[in-house]
């Protein structure tokens, strides 16, 4: 038997993964196991890329959560997260889609008080900053550089937040664009998928339990302009981040108004930004340095 440590919880299991050990299991466990089929089962209240391989299929059915994903199907209850099998072939293994989707999509949806961030997050000592923006911005690439800085991994693509608030510590990989090169410091490198233009880089730099967050970042690229940092004000510093959460395509009414709650919860603690900066012409960040640069002008969480 195996234990590892995902989103601040001891997910014990017979498979064998990547993942970050949990020597000690303290954590409140999830107990994995492999089933032959899991149907989904309830009311469909999320359903995107129909005609893709990359279908998300999302059913609710009083406390158990059911999940449809790149040939794999889970069923959430109890603290039990059973999977099968749904195709013969997959775009992504199933450490993935266990860390970036199965996990942190049942924790979300069975909780009361999780919010997710389309987003990134470091953490730096005993305080988080997320970065935000349109796919492609380079919230995945910031992240990367913030390590380079002595920060550690919380969160790629998918940030899981309470609003105690924390951030809990998600999925050790990274994903960046295919002509990445080579990125220091990263344990394994790997196609995200056979037809996607991003590999998945592992690191150990990961935090190891939840960070609270100090600052929400959120990226703009805009052509010919010099980077800007500039603080969220009025309505702005709610809309701006609760438009890069997850939401679900067909959810009550009751999931509408605890995500606004809890983003507002969130984000009434933070410090919140936008930064705009031109595209690097190499394609690589460029614009780190200055990001991080400015943030420790403004606040005290990044170091200078």
């Amino acid at each position: 038997m195996n234990a590892y440590r995902l989103f601040d919880r001891t997910l014990i299991t017979d498979e064998s993964f990547s993942f970050p050990v949990d020597a000690r299991a303290t954590r409140a466990p999830i107990r994995l196991r492999r089933v032959s089929a899991v149907p989904l089962t309830g009311a469909i209240v999320h359903d995107v890329d129909a005609d893709t391989p990359a279908r998300l299929r999302v059913a609710m059915d009083g406390g158990e959560v059911s999940i449809e994903h790149d040939g794999f199907s889970a069923r959430w209850s109890a603290a039990q997260l059973e999977v099968a099998e749904s195709a013969a072939e997959h775009r992504m293994p199933l450490e993935e889609t266990l860390e970036r989707v199965f996990l942190p999509l049942a924790l979300l949806i069975s909780g009361d008080d999780l919010i997710a961030f389309h987003g990134a997050a470091a953490a730096f000592g005993e305080h988080a900053v997320v970065f935000l923006g349109p796919s492609g911005v380079g919230k995945s690439s910031t992240l990367l550089g913030c390590t380079e800085r002595g920060a550690r991994i919380l969160a790629d693509d998918f940030a899981l937040a309470s609003t105690s608030p924390r951030i809990f510590p998600g999925a050790a990989s990274v994903r960046l664009w295919r002509d990445a090169g080579t990125v220091d410091g990263a344990r394994t490198d790997r196609p995200v998928a056979r037809d996607t233009l991003k590999r998945s880089f592992r690191f150990d730099v990961v935090a190891e339990r939840p960070v609270e967050p100090a600052a929400i970042v959120v990226l703009e690229r805009t052509p010919d302009a010099a980077p800007n940092l500039r603080s969220l004000r009025g309505q702005a510093r709610l809309s701006a981040p609760l438009a890069h959460t997850f939401d679900l395509t067909n959810g009550p009414p009751s999931w509408t108004e605890r995500r606004m709650r809890a983003a507002a919860q969130i984000v009434r603690g933070v410090d919140a930004f936008r930064f705009s900066f031109p595209p690097s012409p190499s394609g690589h960040a460029a614009h780190v340095d200055a990001l991080l640069d400015a943030l420790a002008a403004h606040t005290e969480v990044v170091p200078g």
